[in-house]
């Protein structure tokens, strides 16, 4: 009875650990969604020229970007980490003891 309620914490924890990054991360993006329109509406007149000019390829997309695959990475590792923890606390919790 006593591993369920350890395993009922650590769930409740892990739980509460990803609504909290849920939404600081849904801030962080409403902050970035608010400042990137404002910039999109100055830019409207440039950004179709440029399509005029030429459509495909625009590494500058790919630099832009980078933010947002460093900060999934790091989410990667996050759930990584903290599934390898819960996994070592389950072991030595409900390990027989010799």
């Amino acid at each position: 009875m006593k591993n369920v309620k350890i395993l009922s914490v650590l769930f409740a924890l892990v739980l509460m650990f990803s609504l909290f990054s849920v939404s600081v991360f849904a801030e962080a993006e409403a902050e970035t969604t608010a400042a990137a329109a404002a910039e999109a509406v100055e830019d409207a007149s440039d950004e179709e020229e440029a399509v005029e000019e030429h459509s495909g390829f625009e590494p500058m997309n790919f630099i832009k970007n980078l933010k947002y695959m460093g900060v999934g990475m790091l989410c990667i590792i996050i759930v990584i980490g903290v599934l390898i923890g819960v996994t070592i606390v389950l072991n030595k919790v409900t390990a027989k003891k010799k």
